[in-house]
């Protein structure tokens, strides 16, 4: 009976606090999902648009999107889990790293410009000799 006063008195508490709690969304097969979004901008801290966000591996892995006109990218429905994200873009050095998946979470990446494809942008546009 201690117990069951005790575990009342918990739940009340509990839903007294005003913190909201972060809740996942149930999947196919009852697999709780959360989801992970965030930002891609250059070194310079400009948005990067049309990036690819890309799940490499894990339970997830194969989920791909593209960031919006702002840089901002969203997955939705993603399976806890630990495993690797891959962002890039053209004329970006592509970035992986290790997320660790455990609510919903906000990943932020900065890609710094490929230096070869500045020189050979460079390069293309000054004439051969003969021309």
């Amino acid at each position: 009976m201690r117990a069951l006063a005790f575990l009342a008195l918990a739940l009340m508490v509990a839903g007294c606090s005003g913190a909201q709690p972060t809740s996942p969304e149930a999947g196919s097969a009852g697999i709780i999902m959360w989801s992970l979004s965030g930002t891609v901008t250059s070194s310079a801290g400009a948005a990067i648009a049309g990036a690819t966000v890309a799940v490499l591996d894990g339970p997830n892995a194969n989920a791909q999107t593209t960031t919006d006109s702002d840089g901002r990218y969203m997955f939705a429905s993603l399976q806890q889990a630990g495993f690797s994200v891959r962002v890039s873009s053209n004329g970006y050095l592509p970035m992986t790293r290790g997320v660790t998946l455990t609510g919903n979470s906000i990943e932020t990446f900065q890609l710094f410009r490929n230096a070869v494809t500045q020189r050979s942008s460079h390069w293309a546009a000054l004439p051969l000799p003969g021309e």
